[in-house]
Order: structure tokens, then sequence, then C-alpha cells
């Protein structure tokens, strides 16, 4: 079925949407256009629309009040089907912001699918994966905007990767590590301070820092799926005076201590208790960047904005920074052999790749899982303990980068 078909029964699916039933909350149904497009449903048309130059965006009424850290399902119409979300996750933050995560059930035509949402008082912002990518864009008030996303899932991951030498710098250093879980009590909660350019915020702030918390619900969701022990918490948001647009010389330049801007941002996260510097940026080649097996002082990664949420960016880019590499067909190396993700491309339309590998050449969907012996994805495990198993990286090395501030 081509994309454009897809987007078609959606409109039909809406238009025919039935009452709710008794046992999940109505998520949103169709809606006009607002009166007026000025301020936040201006800037949410113009992103919503760059995100499938064949397909317009759909305004919906959406039920903000339906979602919070406690709702159990929640139900919608998409591709003309009626869908249910089921709670994997919700929060309530402290700021009242509410993060939620649902699974899709699967069926004969679809793999399991996926919603994660944030709620602020600008409304929800949220992404779908239900075979193609949809976004939620809030618009002022109950008015969002529900998109089809063709751009994201052809956007290149990344680059060569960058090494850190300084975590593990020898053979007996890596033994250290290897083979001991984690000794913490309770998860280890990964705080990331974000920040950001000066025009990006001007121009975006609160989008962005939704988006934001976005991608980090998106990565916490990830570690429920796989059993792993930790969490990613947002330490604080910061606008910078920055001026570059190579990610690679961004972390460069805020890797090393002696530049202005990398002394400005270190004494924020000092200032935040941040174990993790995540700097948001324009438009690059790549969605994003980090060092592999980083150190505390080298503890700095890159994320495009179109890159925030939606292709598991956050996580995949912290998942680097805390020891692990991308498949070996895409990687430079691991630090441990069993260190790498994974992509499996003989399964036709089945095709998966896990949250460290890159896609498919032939296209694949993102398990939106790590590899591992013990986790399953479509009947099979993920991984095996020789090569593919990021799983017991990250739980050999959540509680150390946890506690780099």
């Amino acid at each position: 079925m081509n994309t454009l078909h897809r987007f078609n029964l959606l409109l039909t699916g809406l238009a025919l949407m039935l009452s709710a039933s008794v046992d999940a909350a109505p998520l949103f149904s169709p809606a006009t256009a607002p009166d007026s497009l000025h301020g936040r449903a201006a800037l949410a048309l113009k992103m919503a629309s760059q995100y499938s130059p064949s397909t317009a965006p759909l305004w919906i009424d959406l039920a903000a009040s339906a979602v919070n850290a406690d709702t159990a399902s929640l139900e919608f119409e998409l591709q003309g089907q009626r869908l249910t979300a089921t709670r994997v996750q919700g929060v309530r933050l402290a700021d009242g912001t509410i993060s939620w995560s649902g699974a899709i059930a699967a069926d004969s035509q679809e793999d399991e699918g996926s919603i994660d949402l944030v709620r602020t008082p600008e409304g929800v912002t949220g992404i779908i994966k239900r075979g193609d990518l949809y976004r939620i864009e809030p618009a002022g008030g109950r008015h969002h905007l529900l998109s089809l996303d063709t751009q994201l899932p052809a956007l290149p991951r990344h680059g060569t990767d960058h090494s850190a030498p300084s975590l593990l710098s020898s053979a007996k250093d890596t033994a250290a590590v290897a083979g001991k879980a984690s000794s913490a009590a309770g998860p280890s909660v990964i705080r990331v301070l974000a920040v950001t350019t000066n025009a990006i915020d001007k121009a975006q702030g609160a989008r962005v820092r939704s988006l934001i918390q976005l991608g980090i619900t998106e990565g916490n969701r990830t570690y429920v799926d796989s059993n792993i022990d930790a969490q990613m918490e947002l330490a604080g948001y910061e606008p910078i005076a920055y001026g570059g647009t190579s990610m690679s010389q961004a972390l460069q330049y805020f890797r090393d201590p002696r530049t202005p801007g990398s002394k400005a941002v270190r004494a924020l996260r000092d200032q935040a208790k941040a174990d993790v510097v995540m700097l948001v940026m324009g438009n690059d080649f790549y969605c994003g960047v980090a060092p592999v097996g980083a150190s505390a002082e080298d503890a700095f990664m890159v994320v495009r904005v179109e890159c925030l949420a939606g292709n598991d960016t956050v996580p995949h880019e912290l998942g680097h920074i805390i020891g692990s590499s991308h498949n070996p067909e895409n990687g430079s190396g691991a630090l441990y052999p069993y260190a790498y993700g994974r992509q499996v491309c003989n399964l036709g339309r089945r095709n998966w790749h896990s949250v460290m590998a890159y896609p498919c050449q032939n296209r694949s969907a993102r398990a939106q899982k790590w590899t591992s012996p013990i986790v399953m994805h479509d009947g099979r495990a993920t991984g095996n303990a020789q090569r593919f198993d990021n799983r017991r990286v990250m739980e050999e090395n959540r509680e150390r980068v946890a506690g780099f501030r």
C-alpha cells in the first residue's frame, strides 16, 4: 500500500469515527482549521507541512485532558482502523508535564505499533508509529495537526563513529567493565541537559522543548520494552550563543573544555547536575552524533531538531555515550565484542533494525528494542550473547553514566 493511499485511508477513517468505547479514552477527531492562523497555529502548520511534500497535514480536535499518567488506554482512528493504545509507561513530571507511551497491538497487516505523547500547557506533541510515521503538533487550544512524516525515515543516522579513548584506554580497562552488571538497587536516572542555539530558541523554543521531552519519552519506552533498568530525565533546557552548523564541529567544540562555549555549557551542566549534555541544532546532513564510550567530561551529544523524536535518535546517541555501537555493517569497531546493534534484512516487509542499527537498504522498521538474547521481537530474540547484546552494555554501564554528576 503506497504512502498517499495510506493517508487517504486515514482521512476516511477519521471521518467515519464512531463513539469511543468505555474502556479507552478517545484521543482525537477531525476538525476544521482555526479562524486565524497566527502564532502557534501558523508555526505548527509551517512545521507540519514540511514532513511530507505530497500530503497535507490534517486538522484534528485533540482531547489533551485524556492524556494523563494513569490513563490506561487511548483510542483513535488511523489508516481506516480504530486502534487502541495500551499504556506502557505514564509519568507526571515535576513541572506538570505528562509523558505517556502506549503499545498498539499487531495484526495481520502491521507489526506492533507505538504512540508516544507529551502533554504541556501548549497542548500535546506526539508520534505514532504504525507502518508509517505520524506526528501530532499542537496548534493552540484543542486544535492540533496530524501529519504523515515521509522525510525523517530517509535521513541518514550519522557518519563515522566518534571514539572516546579516555573511557577505556586498555584491554585491562575493558575487561574490568565487561561482565559486571550494575549494582544499583533501582533504576539508574540519567539526567540530560538540553541546550540549543539562541536562534532556534527564539524561533520555536516551546516547540523544541516539547520535542526534546518527546525524544526522552520515546527513549525511555525502549528501556521498558527491553527490560533495561534506566530512565532519562530532562535536567534543564537552556539557549546558548553558538553559530555553528556542522554537528561534528559542534561536538568537537563542546568536547574541548578550553572553548568559551564549552566552559559556559559545562557550568550550566554542573548547576543542573546533568550527567549528559545534548546540543540541539538546526539542519545538518545527519540526525545526530556522539562519542562511543564517553567519560564524564566527554559526555556530549548533538541531535538535529528534525530528529529529536520519531526514529530513536536520542536513545541511540546516548547509547553511544554509554558504550554501544552500530550494527557491524555500518560500524567501525566496538568497545566490547557483544556491543553491536543489529539489522535483519531478509524478511521482506517484516525487516527490522534495533535502536543502535542503521535501517536495511531495502527498508526496515525500527523495532524500538535493544539487541539481546532475552529481548524478543516478532517472536525471535533480537540478539545473542556473543555479538549482539546492547542491552548488556546498557546494564553494565547505566549506573556509571548516571553518576557523572
